[in-house]
């Protein structure tokens, strides 16, 4: 369109015919057309005209240093390729890797740890007093550092172990809506980055992605238990957490089975009424039914063991109230 404009046309509907994609769309091109219908006069023409040539003049430049970088960069093609096997690495952060730091930073540096500090993408410990600062990252690694910064807002969008420490991270840092946790996150992602290309590149093996499951099949059930009861101690603060393991069904006996659990037990006859007949005591209207338990058994849920947790918290003003949050019975603490 921009073309066409510098060309000479300036009809609404032949500039809105031109448009590509999503702007075909039945409900735009009326609106492309209005919009396209303006006062454009050959200055504009001139102008446009003289910016697409710079806009073309900087895309031949781009194209002959990446040809150049290319061929500087064949002798590593090993190196290059193990390199774009780490998430979020493509061609040019590869190339930017082996320009900066090198096809072997191994024998530069000892571990990673003091490459990360060379780059400063590891903040610096402010604390005092027992009291943990903002701490920055420094101003050196000026080429590759923005880089792998980068490659660290493309590697969160593949699912893997990566975006799942990315969220981690961020809902340690403050959560989603925080501009601030996302960078500080995103910086870690970064110096993750970095570790993963030296070891690749130290080893000769390309990269392995662990899963997204990698942080949860670390967690032991006791960690998990644990940040449970913490989550409700958060929700109900001051509330006391009992919990009861249930066997499963299988180690029931023969007796309790699937049927029988939801089976009511067995209706006692009615309590007769003191001072009157056995006839008129089944019509007396006194004559009252027993309570009829609603189970006989708990169901047990799932193939393993069913937890069931309970507590109890402080009553406000006076007036007891009953909590259930997610399988939880938190009843209130009686008088002090």
């Amino acid at each position: 369109m921009i073309e066409a404009l510098i060309d000479g046309e300036r009809r609404g509907g032949v500039l809105a015919d031109l448009a590509r994609g999503r702007m075909r769309a039945a409900g735009k091109l009326a609106d492309l057309s209005m919009a396209l219908t303006g006062r454009f006069t050959e200055h504009h023409a001139l102008l446009c005209r003289l910016h697409q040539d710079r806009i073309a003049g900087f895309d031949a430049a781009v194209a002959g240093l990446d040809e150049r970088i290319a061929g500087k960069a064949a002798r590593w093609q090993r190196e290059a390729g193990l390199l774009t096997s780490v998430p979020g690495f493509g061609d040019v952060v590869a190339q930017a890797w082996l320009g900066e730091i090198g096809p072997a930073p191994h024998r530069h540096f000892a571990t990673h740890e003091k490459l990360a500090c060379w780059v400063t993408l590891c903040p610096g410990n402010n604390i005092s007093a027992r009291k943990r600062k903002h701490g920055r990252t420094g101003d050196a690694g000026t080429y590759i550092k923005p880089m792998l910064i980068q490659a660290a807002w493309n590697a969160i969008r593949v699912r893997g172990r990566l975006q799942a420490r990315y969220n981690r991270l961020v809902r340690r840092f403050g959560g989603d809506k925080n501009p601030g946790a996302k960078k500080k996150a995103i910086i870690a992602i970064a110096h993750t980055l970095l570790k993963i290309a030296y070891q690749v590149l130290k080893s000769g093996t390309p990269y392995t992605d662990l899963g997204a499951d990698f942080y949860t099949r670390r967690e032991s059930p006791e960690q998990k238990q644990a940040w449970l009861e913490r989550q409700l101690q958060k929700l109900h603060p001051g509330c006391t957490i009992t919990i009861s393991i249930s066997p499963p069904e299988a180690a029931l006996p023969p007796a309790l089975n699937h049927q029988s659990l939801f089976q009511p037990a067995p209706e006692p006859p009615p309590t007769p009424h003191p001072g009157i007949s056995a006839r008129d005591n089944q019509r007396h209207p006194l004559a009252l039914p027993p309570l009829r338990p609603r189970f006989a058994a708990a169901r047990p849920r799932g193939p393993g063991f069913r937890v069931r947790l309970s507590g109890r918290i402080p009553a406000g003003r006076g007036h007891p109230v009953n909590h259930h949050v997610a399988g939880a019975t938190i009843a209130p603490r009686g008088p002090r």
